[in-house]
């Protein structure tokens, strides 16, 4: 990876970055959006903060207004969306997306870094969404940002943050290289692959070799560090959940059965209310 460059605009991360069937086939091929849509909660006529929005297909889905006649059709009825990413790469191919679809009046793409980032505006939206993009934040950089976030969200007790990131049991191994249940055998007679937890409480920055590319640094905090990082910027946590594949998810699925051993994201939301 170039150093510099950001990880996603690195041609060699981003081309295999493209090829995760989330990214090729959107929501539908995200397993854990149907959880995450349902602690989202209503959409219809609000305002939406997108933050760490990749090549923007939540901005999309929440910007969509489908007709109550089409039945096969999804979308969140949101009046707009202001969503940030810190890729030109991925911000250029969300604009041109939006514009296909011809929802470029109600969403504003905008290139920021999220460590660095400043919410010039208070009072503003009704939710704040973020996918798989928190915890690329260390300590100071995501207490920054949450504080922002609190007071860009309208006083209300409707106002919420709602977001995903890697699960503290799969992001706390410190050991090089990162576990995987490809690697991992701890029977020998069943074959039986166990994931191995260890440096829980060491929380901080973990080096992953990611899609082929080395050094990619993610920060490993525990639930309860998450818990309290919310609840010290102002926020009341009203839902969690440690999402992992059903039985249904993992049938017919080779190389799925180990993945119920320990939960892959952890979702949650939190509230302002008022005041």
């Amino acid at each position: 990876m170039s150093p510099s460059l950001p990880l996603y605009d690195d041609p060699s991360f981003h081309n295999a970055y493209l090829l995760l069937p989330r990214q090729t086939y959107g929501l539908s091929h995200a397993p854990e959006w149907p959880t995450l849509r349902s602690l989202l909660g209503p959409t219809n006529n609000t305002t939406i903060l997108d933050l760490g929005c990749g090549l923007g297909w939540f901005a999309r889905w929440a910007a969509a207004s489908p007709l109550p006649t089409d039945k096969n059709a999804d979308g969140g009825s949101a009046t707009h969306i202001t969503a940030y990413d810190i890729s030109t790469t991925m911000i250029s191919k969300a604009i041109q997306e939006t514009k296909k679809e011809g929802l470029d009046g109600k969403i504003d793409y905008k290139v920021a870094d999220l460590s660095k980032i400043e919410l010039d505006t208070e009072a503003m939206y009704d939710i704040a969404f973020s996918s798989l993009a928190l915890h690329y934040l260390s300590a100071d950089e995501l207490a920054r940002l949450l504080a922002q976030v609190y007071t860009a969200l309208k006083p209300t007790k409707t106002s919420r943050i709602v977001f995903s990131v890697e699960h503290p049991i799969y992001t706390a191994p410190a050991s090089t290289p990162a576990p995987n249940f490809e690697s991992i055998i701890i029977n020998r007679e069943t074959q039986r692959q166990i994931w191995p937890l260890e440096s829980y409480a060491e929380e901080g920055a973990r080096e992953r070799e990611w899609l082929g590319t080395k050094g990619v640094v993610k920060y490993h905090r525990t639930i309860q560090t998450w818990f309290e990082s919310l609840t010290g910027a102002g926020f009341v946590v009203t839902g969690l959940k440690e999402w992992m594949p059903s039985r249904e998810d993992v049938e017919g699925r080779e190389g799925w059965e180990g993945e119920r051993d320990r939960p892959m994201f952890l979702l949650v939301r939190a509230e302002r209310r008022e005041g």
